[in-house]
C-alpha cells in the first residue's frame, strides 16, 4: 500500500469537470448507474450526494 493510503486515478476530460460529475451522479444512463455503484463498492464514496471537486494537478497546455 502507498504511503498515503489506497490510490485510485479515473480520468475524466471534460469542459467542466464539476458539472460532469454532478450530471453523472444523476444520470440514469446504465454506465453511469454502473459507475456510481462501482465507486460506492469499492471506495465507500456516493457519487449522488456529491463531494469536493478533484485537485488539478496538471495543465499540459500551461
Amino acid at each position: 500500500m502507498p504511503p498515503g493510503g489506497d490510490v485510485a486515478v479515473v480520468y475524466m476530460e471534460a469542459h467542466d469537470v464539476e458539472a460532469a460529475l454532478k450530471g453523472m451522479g444523476t444520470s440514469p444512463e446504465p454506465f453511469d448507474r454502473w459507475f456510481r455503484e462501482h465507486v460506492r463498492d469499492v471506495h465507500g464514496i456516493a457519487v449522488e450526494e456529491g463531494f469536493p471537486p478533484p485537485e488539478q494537478v496538471l495543465d499540459y497546455r500551461g
